[in-house]
């Protein structure tokens, strides 16, 4: 586990135009090979409805749609105003499309010490 990489996710999620802003990095052979964060969109590609959200695990797995993820991790984080860790583990869906994409673990920030946690998909 390379903290580097999460402070890289809570980084991306400054990029966020959600109330709930995060970030993700997929990290493969100890290299970054995609970043994203959660947004609102109404494109109509991915729009179900008003104000459809995007994921940060989602936009990072379509930012690395031509790389082979096969045994990476996905560093998500999640961070309030006032500099403090949020839990951030994925939901279902994210977890499931990681999972199908072959990310093979998942770091993800929570509210106390350490802060961080590190579960296998399985």
């Amino acid at each position: 586990m390379n903290i580097n990489y999460l402070n890289l996710a809570r980084v991306m999620s400054l990029h966020s135009n959600f109330k709930i802003p995060m970030g993700a990095v997929i990290v493969r052979h100890g290299h970054p090979c995609a970043v994203g964060y959660n947004y609102v969109t109404s494109h109509p590609k991915w729009c179900h409805g008003p104000n459809a959200t995007i994921h940060a695990e989602v936009d990072a797995l379509i930012t690395a749609s031509k790389v082979n993820l096969q045994g990476s991790t996905i560093y998500v984080a999640r961070f309030y105003k006032d500099d403090s860790a949020a839990m951030s583990r994925p939901c279902a869906h994210c977890w499931l499309m990681l999972k199908t994409r072959g990310v093979k673990w998942m770091v993800y920030t929570i509210a106390n010490f350490p802060y961080w946690i590190k579960e296998r998909i399985c």
